[in-house]
């Protein structure tokens, strides 16, 4: 679970994780990225549409072997939450990429 964010208390976004969180998904993310080396915006994009299929697919996969729907929606969460703060970390390399 992502801590923090928004502009209360909480503070900004900043990707940490609880302690009770024990997967992350942008190592992997990261990984491809760098595989991909040096990439445009759109190139960027088109990987992470990939990823968040190849995800999708393993949720649906946990689905049918019946994980609960709550588990599921915050490893959902998770996954969209730490790829927009990717996004957003990484927001300036698309510019100087395009």
């Amino acid at each position: 679970m992502i801590v923090g964010g928004g502009t209360g208390p909480g503070g900004p976004v900043t990707g940490e994780k609880s302690a009770n969180d024990t997967h992350s998904f942008l190592p992997r993310l990261e990984e491809l990225e760098a595989a991909a080396g040096s990439i445009s915006a759109d190139s960027r994009l088109d990987l992470i549409r990939h990823f968040l299929r190849e995800e999708e697919a393993k949720l649906t996969s946990q689905a049918k072997a019946g994980t609960p729907g709550l588990e599921l929606a915050h490893q959902r969460a998770g996954l969209l939450s730490e790829v927009l703060i990717h996004l957003w970390n990484h927001a300036g390399d698309a510019d100087s990429k395009s």
